[in-house]
């Protein structure tokens, strides 16, 4: 960026130094090149803050998942101490230990430590030696990294005990973004008093006692890495996360296939290049309001299917935002931004206006086929809401049983707000049900309120499922509260025969994943789907495909 700004001020310089009489064709070519260089620079900088933008938001999705975690810890410490250290390990406490973790939806498992060793927990009894902490923060809570247990040699898992060695354990996968393109972009979190690193992924190293940070977040560039740091305002830590600057050429590339044309065409198209990068400057709640109003935003369809049979009972409407210069941009990234800044009621309509089109034109004749779709709880909180999405329903001549409502535990509501919202909605005749179970703020307490009629089991869960004892544990402990509850369990992210035959064996009657189909467009989707019914015999009606 430095050597493109010194290009620009350099001609700038020798411009206003030059004689008329000496240097007239020097300043018209400089003049002339003079468009192209700033349109090179205005691209760079815009690439420049888009990086940035996406390290900030990577950040800040790190630290609001540290809060709840140290929430859950915090609360799980609390339960376990109506058990004296000394009878810590008995059978009535392990007992109590395992009800403790499954009302923990972010935490692995809960036990207790003494001598370096952890002594009994949630997962089982054998006595394991775990060595000394790698830090002792300044509240005496010690953390272990990269631990593992008898019951999960091949999983490591962060140890986190109190000053009695009360100690919860937890995946640090759960703590970082779980969106694919990032899994391996450097995130952690550090100690803001003595600079200490609590949890890390990624190679990249940071001195963090030499860096200066003021206010409550920042941005720092190092070894080709954007970094955005951000503290927590209630604990003693910070979150960070990286984005490789390489990114930012590929970004810059694009810009100036616009820009460079319009740079050399003159001022007048010059003009035309200023009001789009006014338009590219925008924030990105800006360009998501812009992308709505504009039509940018798609749904795709990812089969839902019945496990034994292989039959196709339904269809994930997930949404897809392509902006206007062909960039596509991740729900994980734009969904999170519409919560934030209120655009999450008009990303709801808009995703649901497409998919009642859809089926409305596509899957009449099948009776029995429904499409699930998320909202959000601040969708809930709208008194409003149900009566807006069963008119929307309704007036296409379709039926609510022909629409699935998922649930998606970004954000944290009011539960009253959120238990009338779901009464409201299964009144006007939808079914509904909860995304990712497991990792967002959903636990035993928030299902036991809610009315609802399934669960959707998080990819996560079903990947390790294959991998280790602690991950068939988490998997079974969810697939045990669904069937306790009387709810039906949906996986998500099937990828292999493995996963599928072991759902199967456990009860699971239905999951997605790439195993069956990849999210597919509506033209391709129903070919295939019309495909599967003619062999089942099964009239869809509708436009051809």
């Amino acid at each position: 960026m430095f050597a493109l700004k010194t290009a620009v001020q350099a001609p700038l310089r020798l411009v206003l130094s030059c004689r008329p009489a000496k240097g007239r064709a020097l300043i018209e070519l400089l003049l002339l090149a003079l468009p192209v260089l700033l349109s090179l620079a205005l691209a760079l900088g815009l690439s420049e803050r888009e990086i940035q933008q996406r390290a900030a938001l990577l950040a800040d999705l790190a630290l609001d998942r540290s809060a709840h975690i140290t929430t859950q810890i915090s609360d799980a410490f609390r339960a376990m101490h109506v058990y004296a250290p000394a009878k810590a390990c008995s059978a009535s406490s392990v007992d109590f230990m395992r009800s403790v973790d499954l009302s923990s939806s972010l935490l692995q498992g809960v036990g207790f430590l003494s001598r370096d060793a952890l002594q009994c927990s949630s997962l089982g009894s054998v006595p394991t030696y775990v060595g000394p902490p790698d830090y002792i923060s300044a509240t005496n809570t010690s953390f272990r990294r990269d631990r593992t247990l008898a019951e999960a040699r091949r999983t490591k898992l962060l140890l986190v005990s109190d000053s009695d060695g009360y100690t919860a354990l937890i995946h640090p996968s759960l703590l970082f973004s779980l969106e694919r393109t990032d899994s391996s972009a450097p995130q952690g979190l550090v100690a803001l008093s003595n600079r200490q690193t609590i949890i890390a992924r990624g190679d990249l190293t940071i001195d963090w006692r030499s860096t200066a940070m003021d206010g409550m977040a920042g941005i720092i560039i190092q070894d080709g890495w954007v970094v955005a740091w951000q503290r927590s305002p209630k604990w003693d830590h910070f979150a960070y996360a990286a984005v490789a600057s390489g990114t930012l050429y590929d970004t810059f590339a694009t810009m100036c296939l616009i820009f460079l044309p319009l740079g050399a065409a003159g001022s007048l198209l010059f003009v035309v290049a200023n009001r789009r990068l006014t338009a590219a400057r925008e924030s990105l709640p800006s360009q998501l309001r812009n992308g709505l109003r504009h039509g940018e935003l798609v749904v795709v369809y990812q089969p839902i299917v019945e496990l034994a049979t292989g039959r196709w009972v339904g269809a994930e409407v997930l949404a897809r935002w392509r902006r206007s210069n062909g960039e596509w941009v991740s729900p994980d990234v734009f969904v999170p931004i519409a919560e934030q800044h209120g655009i999450i009621r008009e990303l709801t309509r808009t995703v649901l206006a497409l998919s009642i089109e859809d089926f409305g034109s596509h899957f009449i004749g099948l009776e029995e086929f429904y499409l699930s779709i998320n909202i959000s709880s601040s969708d809930l909180a709208a008194p409003d809401f149900a009566d807006e999405v069963a008119q929307a329903v309704v007036s296409r001549g379709l039926s609510p049983k022909c629409f699935h409502l998922e649930v998606t535990e970004r954000a944290e509501v009011k539960l009253e707000a959120e238990v009338a919202g779901i009464n409201s909605l299964r009144e006007q005749g939808f079914a509904i049900g909860i995304d990712d179970f497991g990792i967002g703020y959903s636990n035993l307490a928030y299902i036991d309120r809610l009315a609802i009629d399934y669960i959707k089991i998080d990819r996560v869960f079903v990947a390790n499922s294959t991998r280790d004892t602690l991950g068939r544990g988490v998997l079974e402990h969810i697939i045990d509260i669904a069937q306790d509850h009387r709810l039906t369990a949906i996986a998500e992210g099937i990828e292999t025969g493995q996963q599928l035959a072991d759902l199967i064996a456990r009860g699971v009657a239905y999951g997605q994943g790439y195993l069956f189909a990849r999210p597919l467009p509506i033209v391709q989707f129903v070919s295939l789907l019309r495909e599967q019914a003619g062999r089942d015999g099964t009239v869809v009606k509708g436009r051809a495909a």
